[in-house]
Parts: structure tokens; sequence; C-alpha cells
């Protein structure tokens, strides 16, 4: 295998890898993480449920916004802490959607 082809196999192999990681980061949360979100918008800061009403606009948050989300609430916040009672996909989303509605967005 010669120099240049190695060089096309990797850089094949790193556009599937990042492509993967891609679809996977836009996906939707589990129910267990709409419930920490509904959680964090109880206890966070005014900017932090505006952050979430935003998040939510879409009807569902991506795991990369539920990452960057987190990540502002332990910026924020001194307290963190996950209560994992969560029920089902459906209803978390619906509840949290239903609590951000009440948000005057930016």
């Amino acid at each position: 295998m010669t120099l240049l082809n190695r060089r096309v196999v990797l850089a094949a192999a790193l556009i599937g890898a990042m492509a993967t990681m891609t679809l996977y980061e836009t996906g939707e949360i589990d129910a267990s993480a709409y419930r920490a979100l509904r959680d964090g918008f109880k206890h966070g800061t005014p900017g932090y449920r505006i952050a979430i009403a935003q998040a939510m606009r879409s009807g569902e948050v991506s795991r990369w916004e539920y990452r960057h989300l987190l990540d502002q609430y332990r910026n924020e916040n001194t307290r963190f802490s996950i209560k994992n009672d969560a029920t089902n996909l459906r209803e978390e989303r619906l509840v949290l959607a239903a609590m951000t509605r009440q948000v005057k967005l930016r």
C-alpha cells in the first residue's frame, strides 16, 4: 500500500468517525436527562431557565445541547444532583416543555 493510499484510508476513517459522532450527539437525550433538566429548571438561575427554554424550542433536546446545559448549570450553582426517578421519555419531554413555555425568551 502506498503512502497516498494510506492517507486516503486514514482520511476516510476519520471522516467516518466524525460523522458517527455527529449523528450520535444530535440524537435526543433520554428520560433521566429530561428529569435532570426539570430539576435544574426548578433550582437554576433565570439565565439557566432561559437556556433550557431555548433548547426546548424544537420540542426536544439533543445530547450536544444537554452537555452544554449541564456545564452551564455546574458553573452557576454549587449544588448539583440528579434524581433518576424518570418515568418515560415522552412524559418527561412533555412536562419539561410545559415548564419552559412559561419562560420569556430574549
